[in-house]
């Protein structure tokens, strides 16, 4: 099964940044084709709850972080990994953004009498 990608805006700015590398834009690659050919069991599972979901590289070290929504893989960020607190902190952005995007989605499919998808 082949899933689709889509890339959040700040994912497409750090994927634009790391990629002016040809080595990083070569690990990048091989993520994203992992990504799009196994969908969730191309990572470790970080945060269960909204199925969060993260691909690393040791050398260099690079941290892709998606998120799983049917035959869509939401790609949230690339980041190369410079210390536990800063790793941290990008975990819990990306988890307070689809936080912030499933009420958002509640609210409107609410609002239009359109059920969110369980």
């Amino acid at each position: 099964m082949s899933y689709a990608l889509w890339f959040d805006d700040v994912a497409k700015k750090q994927l634009e940044k790391l990629s002016r590398n040809l080595a990083i834009q070569g690990i990048i690659t091989k993520m994203l084709h992992r990504i799009k050919t196994h969908g969730k069991a191309a990572g470790k599972i970080i945060e269960p709850q909204i199925g969060l979901y993260e691909v690393k590289s040791k050398h260099p070290p690079l941290r892709l972080y998606y998120q799983e929504e049917g035959e869509i893989m939401h790609i949230f960020a690339i980041r190369m990994k410079h210390s536990q607190k800063d790793q941290q902190r990008t975990i819990n952005s990306i988890i307070s953004k689809i936080r912030g995007l499933q009420v958002y989605n509640a609210f409107f499919g609410y609002f239009y009498g359109i059920l969110p998808s369980a």
